[in-house]
This record gives structure tokens, sequence and C-alpha cells, in this order.
């Protein structure tokens, strides 16, 4: 690549398959099966198919990162090549709205599979936990791409300036998108959006 960038992922979902793995855990735990593409919103008490409260739903993502299944999780399909094309040109980082009490697990994690090539940054988003957003954080460290699968993220970074791929899962669709924000669909779209080729976008 020509030139050198700042490059932030969203963790779950865009660099960890980890909707999938946490199904799996919903229905060791309730017996009760839910397709991933039946999952339309991103917070799970507005899926009626899952149900619950948002007190629940926290609850059933500790009861989560307890069990097997989250230490099962596993990474999202080109990650690992993408990291590896992309590590010696640019400058990565791993912006998350998981909870601090999630850190050690998902910095053991990190280190074990990309040790020494994110900066990993928690944000404020959802769990109130300190005073800085998504948003915030891409300004201050200046982030010139950022991959997300929220889409209400998505597009609080592209007003600042960010440009934002944004991998598409069932709880993002929208008839339209900020001009900053490109849908893309796997990570090998990513890769020739981070190279120029705007031609493959759908």
């Amino acid at each position: 690549m020509a030139e050198k960038m700042k490059i932030g992922c969203d963790l779950d979902d865009v660099l960890l398959d980890t909707m999938r793995k946490y199904l799996e855990f919903y229905y060791y735990k309730f017996g009760k099966r839910v397709n991933l593409q039946d999952v339309r919103f991103y917070n799970h008490w507005e899926n009626k198919i899952i149900g619950g409260t948002r007190e629940d739903a926290i609850k059933n993502f500790d009861d989560f990162y307890s069990s097997k299944f989250f230490d099962g999780i596993e990474l999202m399909e080109g990650v690992f090549e993408m990291v590896e094309n992309l590590r010696g040109w640019n400058e990565l980082f791993i912006i998350t709205s998981r909870p601090l009490r999630f850190r050690e697990k998902t910095d053991k994690f990190l280190q074990e599979y990309f040790p020494g090539v994110f900066k990993i940054f928690y944000s404020d988003d959802f769990h109130k936990q300190h005073n800085m957003g998504k948003r915030e954080i891409c300004v201050r460290e200046g982030i010139n791409v950022f991959i997300e699968d929220n889409l209400d993220y998505a597009i609080s970074c592209s007003e600042e300036g960010v440009n934002v791929f944004l991998l598409d899962k069932p709880w993002n669709q929208s008839n339209t998108l900020p001009e900053k924000v490109i849908r893309v669909y796997d990570w090998k779209e990513v890769l020739r959006g981070l190279s120029g080729d705007k031609n493959e976008h759908k």
C-alpha cells in the first residue's frame, strides 16, 4: 500500500465471529435455537426472538464470557490474512465496546493470535465505563479508516471524517448510507477497498 494509515477495527463480529458462538451458548442455556439471520437488531433485547430486558442481555453476556463458548470464539474468515497483509504498512487499532471486565480474556486472546500488532481501546458507547466513545477515540487517535458492524457507530465515526467500512450483518441493514460509510461483505472487500479499488463494492 502506498500510504501508511491508521486503521481501526471493531472486535466482535468484525475480527471475531462472536454472535455465532453466542447463539450456540444461548441454545445451550435456554434450549432455543436462533438463526444468525434472525438477529435483526444490534441490541439483543430489541430482538423479539431472543427477548428479555437490557439487564437480561447483560447478564446473559456475562454468563457467556464465563463459559466454554466464549473461549471458543474464532476469527472471522480472512481476518488473519488481512492483518498479516496490513500490519507492516499501517498502524492497527482495536476499538471495542466490550466492558472492561472482559479485558483479561480479550487481551490474552489478542496476544496469542496477534502479539504486539494492535493498540486496543475499550470505548464508552455501551457500558459507560469512562468518557470516550468510539467516535471520540477515532478523533483522538487520528484514525483514517474504521471497520465496524454497528450502523450507529459507523455513522457517528463518519461524521468526524473517518472513512468506515460497514461489514454486512443482519442487524445493520439500511436503505441509505452516508458517503463515507461503505458496505462490504467480507474481509477481501475490505482489503480491496483499502487498496483503492472502488469498483468491487456492491
